[in-house]
């Protein structure tokens, strides 16, 4: 049974609460960390398509290595404006 209140301005309706729709954390770079894990590549040079500050880049996939625990994997190094991207040695 529905309940509506009238009012001057609003109008109160009696429902349940939908469940809330849980999003699933996905970052941009998230594509681009697995693809260089799989590439073979030791070092790679990462280029943005868009106009981004390397260090805003570095800053967000320094985040999602360690969000993902691949710190003793994978470093990021930035030189002369540029994202670079290194596979740390198995010792």
């Amino acid at each position: 049974m529905k309940l509506r209140l009238m009012m001057t301005d609003f109008e109160l309706i009696s429902e349940k609460i939908p469940k809330a729709k849980r999003l699933k954390k996905v970052s941009k770079y998230d594509e681009l960390i697995d693809k260089f894990i799989v590439s073979g590549l030791k070092t790679a040079r990462v280029q943005p398509k868009e106009n981004i500050r390397s260090s805003t880049i570095a800053a967000g996939i320094k985040n999602r290595i360690d969000m993902k625990g691949l710190k003793h994997k994978i470093d990021v190094v930035v030189r002369s404006g540029k994202v670079y991207l290194k596979k740390l040695s198995k010792n």
